[in-house]
């Protein structure tokens, strides 16, 4: 299944980027959907964290209907979600192959730090391997692999980089057993990539986007 950036227009959101709690933290906004259990969501930021401890980054989780003007990060990312964030769906509503699972804006050649995170779609993708499961495991499973997507994004977002890597979370296409296998991380090229003093976060407060399609 492809991880992919699309063309994105959000102008309404303007966080301020002043120095913060250093190179090492990036904060990730976002507001859960109501239907997303607190299993899944735990599970996704530990999983989001687990993937990124090797390269030194630390993720702060911020609501962002709770957002505080007197709040600046460095490094940020701001997460929307698209369709049903319920961790089930019936065996027969399988995913089609071949749609994006998420997307990460790109303006004149920069990715942005705005993703949508396509819950329905991962949700559909995974049903036949943990529809059957009890739904505290069903919940957890379908948590760990939102945050194995969340990551990617961040890859992108963190590492200001379009391209991707042969294996592991910043490869370009992600299979239903890469979502689900118990160890799934970064390979040596992406952490080193990603490693913060390398890491500089171009976004202006108040800069519009444009429509632009990434080529992913």
């Amino acid at each position: 299944m492809f991880i992919g950036r699309a063309m994105l227009a959000l102008t309404s959101l303007c966080l301020p980027l002043a120095a913060g709690p250093g190179p090492g933290t990036v904060a990730v906004y976002l507001d859960y959907p109501t239907e997303m259990t607190p299993a899944s969501r735990s599970a996704m930021e530990r999983e989001s964290q687990r993937i990124l401890d090797s390269t030194g980054f630390r993720i702060v989780w911020k609501k962002l209907a709770e957002r505080d003007g007197s709040e600046s990060f460095e490094n940020l990312a701001v997460f929307r979600f698209a369709g049903s964030c319920a961790s089930f769906f019936p065996g027969d509503a399988a995913h089609p192959g071949g749609e994006s699972l998420a997307d990460t804006a790109v303006s004149e050649g920069r990715v942005l730090p705005f993703s949508v995170l396509r819950c329905e779609r991962i949700a559909r993708m995974l049903s036949s391997q943990i529809g059957p499961l009890p739904s505290g495991a069903r919940d957890g499973a379908f948590g760990r692999a939102l945050g194995r997507v969340a990551a990617h994004e961040l890859f992108h977002i963190l590492g200001q980089t379009k391209g991707h890597h042969a294996d592991g979370i910043s490869k370009a296409c992600f299979s239903a057993m890469d979502l689900l296998k118990v160890d799934f991380g970064l390979g040596s090229n992406a952490v080193a990539q990603l490693r913060p003093e390398r890491v500089e976060q171009p976004h202006t407060p108040g800069e519009v986007w444009s429509d632009e399609p990434s080529g992913r």
